[in-house]
């Protein structure tokens, strides 16, 4: 499935499925003044890092599609992108790490302090991707070609 972005700012869209349909929101840390405007992404779009979402992604971690835990009306689909220093906490298996780095660039671009409940939030969504990850890194590049 390719990746669904807004057509305004071209960032990746999260998913959200419920009884009433589908819709899409932009990520949480992206601070956006529009609606989002969901379109399939071009062949050979990069968008950011699925984990930090603000460094270019080099890597695609493949990833079955999940609903995330404890908020059964959310879904991941499709495989992960990864900016070269997530792809290397990834690669190595240093999940906590990911955890940190993720939670200190959200903290950092809003002005706050890192907060307990998104470090927890942040483990269980990657406890997820873990669990329903299908195999290893890939070179972007390589599914460009795809």
């Amino acid at each position: 499935m390719k990746p669904i972005i807004c057509k305004v700012c071209s960032r990746r869209l999260n998913h959200y499925a419920d009884e009433f349909g589908v819709a899409y929101a932009h990520p949480l840390d992206v601070d956006t003044n529009h609606e989002p405007e969901p379109i399939e992404a071009p062949k050979g779009w990069r968008g950011k890092c699925d984990f930090c979402s603000h460094d270019e992604p080099v890597s695609v971690l493949p990833v079955d599609d999940f609903r995330l835990p404890k908020m059964s009306n959310h879904q991941s689909l499709g495989d992960w992108a990864a900016c070269g220093m997530c792809a290397v906490l990834v690669e190595t298996g240093r999940w906590d790490s990911l955890v940190k780095r993720v939670a200190a660039k959200a903290a950092q671009q809003r002005g706050v302090p890192v907060d307990l409940i998104v470090a927890f939030t942040l483990t269980t969504l990657f406890d997820a991707v873990r669990k329903h990850t299908r195999g290893r890194l890939r070179p972007l590049a390589e599914e460009n070609e795809r």
